[in-house]
């Protein structure tokens, strides 16, 4: 949860990001690493290590993992991308087109990996090849925002610039024409006081910086109450005819809650996905915490954490008797699911959440049921995971 309650911001430094900025990532990678020793072929955990070691500079370190990931799954698209991109960035000129010549070869009609390969090749000054990706895009849907500005990039790398204003003119009479309907995805950040440094490497559409602490240029400055309850709840009030297809919510540095949220992060396909099955997706990933019943309160905390007394509040019903919940508060949720419930619930919620800043953990119990409602079947947990203890278990306080 963030550390934001009431308190004078101004005795607290800004942190100024000198020195190893990334504890999270590297903490990300010692645990993947253990977990790599016990289970040397574990698929996942060997991806979202060579990711993480990338996002750390390391890209030597991320190229083995890649070529260890291709000798387990040969001729896997995604595992080909990753390992030419990291080619690449090693400038291993023969390394990357050996990979990249791999990956086309097993894209098929995947507009999404096309898409991505035509950007690797214009990266890596492969211009012509390039070209003829985001041509191909354009063939299967002819006003792809993403491959006009990717052609006109081929162009001007090409030196024809009169070609080039040609497919932007093409761009900005669709951007003209558009219904201005929202964006794809939105991230949403519920800042006190942490460093942004992570900001950049996340690629979402658009990004809402709220901020409760001291002041910094480029965020939404609010008032410092309720938590970061209170802002994504300000965000789906002010934003609720506007939202993204799919939004990810998460607090000012996402990986005290979440190591591996920038190693482990979804890419356009599967946000489509994701969307299109309305499903809550959360951003933390590694444990579910539940069940989590109203009367106890969080280990370490002074107080009760007023689940079933926010339940009724919300719903003005008796709560079930437990929730299944992701610790962490931090997820995405499509627009659909946002939107099943009125502007009004989320206005009588924000009101809620004003009251005292220690609902923002009772909030965190329900932000599931908000999202997945009673038809929520939960996963089962992965193997060898068990759920965080919950202190005191007994029935929802009445």
């Amino acid at each position: 949860m963030n550390n934001d309650s009431l308190k004078d911001d101004s005795q607290l430094p800004e942190q100024q990001g000198s020195g190893d900025r990334r504890p999270g990532l590297q903490t990300s990678c010692d645990w993947l690493a253990k977990q790599l020793v016990l289970t040397p072929r574990d698929l996942g955990s060997r991806m979202a290590l060579g990711l993480a070691l990338g996002d750390l500079g390391d890209h030597e370190g991320a190229r083995n993992q890649f070529e260890l990931a291709d000798g387990t799954k040969p001729d896997n698209v995604r595992i080909l991308v990753n390992l030419a991109m990291s080619c690449l960035q090693c400038g291993r000129t023969v390394g990357f087109e050996a990979a990249l010549s791999r990956a086309l070869a097993c894209a098929g009609d995947d507009t999404e990996l096309q898409r991505l390969l035509a950007r690797m090749n214009l990266q890596s000054g492969s211009v012509a090849a390039a070209r003829q990706g985001f041509e191909r895009l354009l063939q299967h849907t002819p006003t792809d925002p993403d491959a006009l500005t990717g052609l006109a990039k081929c162009y001007l790398a090409a030196g024809d610039p009169e070609n080039a204003s040609a497919v932007m003119g093409r761009l900005v009479g669709q951007a003209s024409e558009s219904s201005g309907s929202g964006s794809f995805w939105d991230l949403v950040v519920a800042r006190y006081r942490e460093d942004l440094w992570w900001l950049e490497r996340v690629p979402a559409e658009r990004k809402f910086i709220y901020n409760k602490g001291t002041p910094l240029p480029g965020t939404i400055p609010l008032p410092n109450v309720g938590r970061e309850a209170e802002t994504f709840l300000h965000h789906i009030v002010q934003q609720y005819e506007d939202l993204a297809d799919c939004t990810t919510f998460v607090q000012g540095n996402p990986l005290d809650h979440a190591p591996t949220f920038l190693s482990v992060r979804p890419d356009p396909a599967g946000l489509l996905s994701h969307a299109s099955g309305a499903q809550f997706l959360d951003v933390n990933g590694y444990v579910l915490g539940g069940p989590w019943h109203g009367r106890p309160g969080i280990d370490g905390k002074t107080r009760p954490t007023p689940v079933a007394q926010l339940y009724r509040q919300l719903y003005e019903s008796p709560p079930p008797p437990y929730f299944y919940f992701y610790c962490g508060a931090q997820f995405t949720v499509p627009r659909s699911l946002i939107q099943r419930h009125p502007r009004a619930f989320y206005q009588r919620a924000l009101t809620i959440s004003r009251q005292d800043d220690e609902l923002a953990y009772a909030f965190e119990a329900v932000w599931l049921w908000i999202f997945g409602g009673p038809e929520f079947k939960p996963p089962p947990l992965p193997e060898g995971v068990s759920a965080p203890r919950v202190s005191s278990p007994g029935p929802v306080a009445s």
